[in-house]
């Protein structure tokens, strides 16, 4: 009787979480607050935003970087330059990749039940795909074919050699990173094209954050840490264990 009580009450747990997930059987998700539509995956017991977030409250032009950048949210649209969060919008690089963010505005990016990816979130990912535990805490170029396998749409890479896309795992982890490029430690857009970059909630020091990238000519994922003040892709991951 008592067993049946438990199993009961941890059903009405799930079904009250679930509203706020607002996960559909197609395992999508809807940001309420712009409703914008997410695809997700699911990792090991974890949901994964399988696209990059596009949550944009305001927008700010590239430039120098200031010291006060490190206490301001700062989001930017690759290669716009302006402060309109509807012509950012309009842009095909914001449809297609989202939005940048620096490491303030990443912090509170995610919708409530999410969370900016943490470097640990990032390893128990990297561990199902197969990355061995000593490679997990390294610096540099970890794993083999992980990082072929976290791209997504062959069409968007440039790539030299056609490395990347001739692996036979490309795309196959559903997790859809895109060369969205970022914002680097000069106040400029690069590497659109080459690069998927994304931040962890992760702090190295002071003013640093570790983050991973994908890169064009690399099939493995590289984890290191940059300056707070630089903007990247955020994949948020739901609070909950699914």
């Amino acid at each position: 009787m008592i067993m049946k009580r438990n199993i009961t009450y941890a059903v009405f747990l799930l079904l009250m979480f679930m509203p706020i997930l607002h996960v559909s059987a197609q395992k999508t998700y809807t940001d309420l607050r712009d409703k914008s539509t997410y695809k997700v995956v699911e990792f090991g017991n974890k949901l994964w935003m399988a696209e990059n977030l596009r949550y944009l409250p305001s927008v700010n032009p590239s430039g120098n970087l200031e010291p006060e950048d490190f206490y301001t949210e700062k989001y930017y649209v690759y290669g716009y330059d302006g402060n309109s969060v509807e012509e950012a919008k309009a842009t095909q690089e914001y449809k297609t990749y989202g939005v940048l963010y620096n490491m303030t505005a990443a912090k509170k990016a995610c919708p409530e039940g999410w969370h900016l990816a943490k470097d640990s979130d990032w390893k128990n990912l990297e561990k199902i795909l197969g990355i061995s535990g000593n490679q997990l805490k390294e610096i540099g170029n970890r794993g083999d074919d992980q990082g072929s396998r976290m791209a997504g749409d062959t069409s968007l890479w440039i790539v030299k050699g056609d490395e990347k896309i001739k692996s036979d795992v490309f795309g196959s982890s559903g997790f859809m990173a895109l060369p969205g490029g970022f914002l680097g430690s000069n106040g400029k857009f690069i590497s659109k094209g080459a690069k998927a970059s994304f931040w962890t909630s992760t702090e190295y020091c002071e003013g640093y954050s570790y983050f991973r990238s994908i890169g064009a000519n690399s099939k493995s994922i590289y984890r290191n840490k940059d300056d707070d003040r630089t903007a990247m892709s955020v994949r948020c991951v739901s609070d909950y264990y699914w």
